[in-house]
């Protein structure tokens, strides 16, 4: 009960969820776990890399339609970290009612550290089931991973998907080392999808739950566990404006209940996440929007807590066609308000109370064909404009189906 409580805690919250559409094969890491009570890391335009250098929500369309497609997009956090983001698909039939499926995510920032590569067999029981079995091997036999899913198709472009997965299942078996699990990792969710290919437009619902975990040391015990509740969606108001939205709340914990240095050491972790967006691909203002975000940490040592709005926009002043091929070029400009608050020791010296920023990014795009997208961006800091800070850095972005 205790669990449920917590999912209709977060729903009731007002909540780009970075997560969305591969939520069913993801989970709390044992890295991540050890980036929860990591505070100091998290300086006021951390968001607005986070927002510059992320999927274009608009592709998310590409992956949801395509049977064979590869995206990926990287741009850089400082000078030890990029903000990562990939994704590969690969699906065929190998008979009529048996289908294969090859996939491969990434995710990589300070709050989020994933790298999965999926085999997954789906068999079509009926028009209305389909039943998968899916696994993510690792050179590491301690953490693979094994799931079942259950897929009910509503009707033709609508699905829901309700899945278990045995993480790290043979962890206490297959271990290098002297820890081991008292309580295994488990994970339990369910995501609901329906799509729209020829008007471009997607809706999914995710709930997730891993379940708390106890893993023991010769010197300690750790636990941890998160819960994760996500809405995305893409809709198409006239022929050539779409609003999108992303939504998502998550909570997460992690917890060192022998540590010699401290006693018990506990750290809860919670973030809100909101983004509106109006998309005009065949206007001069392309792309507006706002995104705000909340997160909190807590700990017996003190709290931390970030609130953060980011409106922004995108400018096309350069285009140029060659038969299939499409070359533009595009001004955006992000304004970020941040306060941080808690307690300064807990606190990246990069987090500033009230903060306002302002970052200026020049995009190339070459659009080769509708399958096929390139973005380069380069991004500059107009606080420090004119002095060696000025640079912040770049990204690219890559979309191909194929």
């Amino acid at each position: 009960m205790n669990h449920l409580f917590s999912f209709f805690l977060i729903m009731s919250q007002p909540l780009i969820s970075e997560a969305a559409l591969f939520n069913e094969y993801s989970h709390l890491t044992e890295h991540e776990k050890d980036e929860l009570n990591s505070p100091r890391q998290f300086g006021s335009e951390y968001e607005s890399d986070r927002l510059t250098y992320q999927f274009l929500t608009s592709w998310n369309n590409e992956w949801l339609n395509n049977d064979k497609v590869f995206q990926y997009a990287a741009g850089s956090l400082g000078s030890t970290r990029f903000y990562t983001q990939g994704r590969f698909r690969f699906r065929e039939n190998l008979t009529e009612k048996l289908l294969f499926q090859l996939s491969y995510f990434e995710l990589g920032a300070y709050d989020f550290i994933r790298n999965s590569f999926i085999f997954e067999f789906i068999y079509q029981y009926s028009d209305f089931l389909s039943l998968s079995l899916y696994g993510q091997p690792w050179t590491l036999k301690k953490d693979d991973d094994i799931g079942v899913a259950m897929i009910f198709s509503i009707e033709r472009e609508s699905q829901i998907r309700l899945y278990y997965t045995l993480v790290d299942f043979s962890y206490n078996e297959r271990n290098e080392d002297n820890s081991s699990y008292e309580k295994s990792p488990r994970t339990l969710g369910l995501v609901w999808r329906k799509t729209n290919s020829k008007l471009k437009e997607f809706y999914e619902l995710s709930v997730k739950q891993d379940s708390s975990i106890e893993q023991r040391f010769s010197n300690r015990v750790y636990s941890f566990g998160s819960q994760n509740v996500s809405f995305d969606s893409r809709t198409r108001l006239n022929d050539d404006h779409w609003i999108q939205s992303e939504i998502s709340g998550i909570k997460s914990f992690e917890g060192d209940t022998l540590n010699t240095d401290n006693g018990i050491v506990r750290w809860e972790y919670k973030t809100f996440d909101t983004l509106v967006q109006i998309d005009r691909p065949f206007s001069q203002i392309s792309l507006f929007g706002l995104r705000a975000h909340y997160a909190q940490w807590n700990s017996a040592r003190g709290n931390v807590i970030h609130n953060n709005l980011l409106p922004h926009v995108w400018w096309r002043f350069w285009r140029s066609e060659s038969g299939k091929e499409l070359h533009e070029a595009q001004l955006g400009y992000e304004f970020t308000w941040h306060r941080g608050q808690g307690d300064s020791t807990l606190r990246s010296n990069m987090d500033t109370n009230n903060n306002l920023e302002h970052r200026a990014n020049l995009k190339y795009g070459f659009i080769v064909s509708e399958k096929a997208h390139f973005n380069l961006l380069l991004t500059f800091d107009l606080d420090d404009f004119g002095s060696g800070e000025t640079w912040e850095g770049g990204s690219m972005q890559y979309s191909f189906v194929f």
